[in-house]
């Protein structure tokens, strides 16, 4: 009975390609798991294929799909794979099918035909056994900004998840217990932070002014709770925003950071420090708006979505400790091993004259960039 059902599933995924190319939204699909098989029913861009649109219109047309079938499925084979853990899925099945974008609107279709922006790819992979490690990874994307994203929906029985993958994001595993994504979600955090030069380049702002354990507490304590305060609300939808304005409002915020440092130094102490938290503070809000612009392509768990922001968050922090830590530590040892026949006074004018200045020139320099660039 098994192979007869399989047999059913196949042919009526081939019978109904033509509703499913009326009915699939661009750049998604699903995937439902039956056994040992997963079947794929995918809206993918045809910008994104190297061969297969000839004219390079980023539309592939019904003569186009029938032409070049074979090219455009081996493409789709490459670049849209299935794993179960280490093993990858055998592609038994596969069937391209294009349909004009004015036949999908209900306009009577030219003499010539003008294709479509997606086309639709309905997919058979097996599996050894039963895939329980199911794994997404995904390369193909389109050239448009709005053909930059997937959306898939993974069906195993009663479970369902929905993922975007991104080319920042283009892997995913599927149907991971709660312990493991949080552990995923720390590991993205952490690398995030890492690798976010704007970021860091803030950190250092606010690391080249600390002068006591105490003030390091509360201008990091300051930004970790605004940071976390905007990245909760604009996950949850309580704040909205256009990414593009974040990131150059981010560079600002070091830009301004920096200059403040460098023309501050003469304030009194106590007016200097609630100046620089209500600054610090301010400019948190909009760094936790640029980390929920990141996680927002790469995306939320749909079955544990407190879990893997918990985990993200957790991760910036541990990743900013680290940042932190890591130059308080070389800070600490260029103070201790100076050679000795220098003065204390000169090790602290060496601090407030070269080291603070060059620092915040430093991340001035990264903000003018980023803001530029």
């Amino acid at each position: 009975m098994k192979p007869l059902h399989t047999l059913f599933l196949v042919l009526s995924l081939a019978c109904a390609q033509l509703c499913f190319a009326h009915l699939m939204p661009a750049q998604q699909g699903s995937i439902n798991i039956q056994g040992k098989s997963a079947f794929v029913a995918v809206a993918l861009p045809a910008s994104g294929l190297t061969i297969g649109d000839a004219n390079r219109d980023g539309r592939l047309s019904t003569q186009e799909a029938s032409i070049y079938q074979q090219a455009i499925a081996e493409q789709v084979s490459a670049r849209l794979q299935l794993w179960d853990g280490d093993t990858q899925g055998n592609i038994d099945f596969i069937q391209i099918n294009a349909e004009s974008d004015a036949s999908h609107s209900g306009q009577i279709a030219n003499s010539e035909d003008m294709g479509t922006w997606s086309f639709l790819a309905l997919i058979k992979i097996s599996f050894p056994k039963e895939p329980q490690a199911l794994h997404l990874r995904s390369t193909f994307f389109g050239t448009r900004p709005d053909q930059m994203q997937l959306t898939m929906k993974a069906i195993r029985g009663d479970e369902t998840e929905v993922v975007m993958l991104t080319p920042q994001h283009a892997q995913h595993h599927f149907f991971r217990s709660s312990g493991q994504v949080l552990g995923d979600y720390i590991v993205i955090g952490v690398q995030h932070i890492l690798s976010g030069w704007d970021h860091l380049a803030f950190l250092l702002t606010i690391l080249c002014i600390i002068n006591n354990w105490r003030q390091g507490l509360l201008l990091t304590g300051a930004f970790t709770v605004a940071h976390s305060l905007s990245l909760i609300a604009a996950l949850l939808e309580l704040v909205h925003f256009n990414p593009r304005w974040i990131e150059s409002a981010i560079a600002i915020s070091i830009i301004i950071m920096a200059c403040l440092n460098l023309l501050i130094q003469r304030w009194p102490g106590k007016q200097k420090t609630r100046w620089r938290l209500f600054v610090v503070f301010s400019f948190g809000l909009l760094h936790g708006l640029g980390f929920a612009a990141s996680l927002s392509a790469i995306g939320l768990n749909t079955q544990y979505r407190v879990w893997s922001l918990l985990g993200f968050n957790a991760g910036i922090e541990i990743g900013q400790l680290f940042f932190l830590s890591s130059l308080s530590l070389f800070y600490m040892a260029t103070q201790r091993y100076l050679p000795g026949f220098f003065h204390a006074s000169f090790k602290t004018q060496w601090r407030d004259r070269f080291l603070i200045p060059s620092t915040n020139l430093l991340a001035l320099g990264v903000g003018v960039y980023f803001l530029l660039y």
